[in-house]
């Protein structure tokens, strides 16, 4: 059985993006939407937790799944 987020991701059927995102050194990185898809997959514990409420929270609300992925895009482009 699949879990919440993979379902989630799965029946969004969301367009591919890229997300031009700025590191804190001043690098530009262009993260497509697949990376950031992979890089919540791989998550675990209290942050895949925090990740599921807030996805829950936009999707009972209509929000803008991309706007959160652009923020963790952020996150990603932090750590290279």
């Amino acid at each position: 059985m699949a879990d919440f987020i993979t379902t989630f991701f799965n029946e969004k059927d969301l367009a591919d993006k890229t997300y031009e995102v700025e590191a804190p050194n001043g690098d530009t990185h262009l993260i497509p939407t697949g990376c950031v898809i992979e890089a919540i997959q791989r998550t675990a514990g209290k942050e895949r937790a925090q990740i599921e409420a807030i996805l829950r929270q936009l999707d009972f609300a209509n929000g803008d799944i991309h706007h959160f992925l652009n923020h963790l895009a952020k996150g990603l482009a932090a750590n290279y």
